[in-house]
């Protein structure tokens, strides 16, 4: 659902925020947390992550490290995260998250 894959993306640039800031987190506990809330497996919590990671690239973002983008997501994903980044990002840019030319 929509709902679902914005809080994937909002989960996501938390733990990009993190990993930029040298914040210590454990992904397999956020996936384990996600899955359960979602009622879905820890793989397809995961693959929608490296889905994200496509996406962030794609947009200029550095990716979290370990989700290497996999570039097969459905157009809904893109919808939302431009959407994520116009109504969370656009004001507040954090430009350690943005890739270097």
């Amino acid at each position: 659902t929509t709902e679902q894959e914005i809080q994937l993306i909002s989960v996501y640039f938390n733990m990009l925020h993190k990993q930029e800031n040298n914040e210590k987190f454990v992904k397999s506990h956020i996936v384990a947390g996600l899955a359960e809330k979602q009622n879905r497996s820890r793989g397809s919590i995961e693959a929608k992550f490296m889905n994200i990671s496509a996406i962030a690239d794609k947009h200029g973002f550095k990716i979290v490290k370990g989700y290497k983008a996999l570039a097969n997501y459905g157009k809904s994903l893109e919808v939302n995260f431009s959407q994520f980044v116009q109504m969370h990002l656009n004001h507040k840019i954090d430009y350690k998250l943005i890739k270097s030319a």
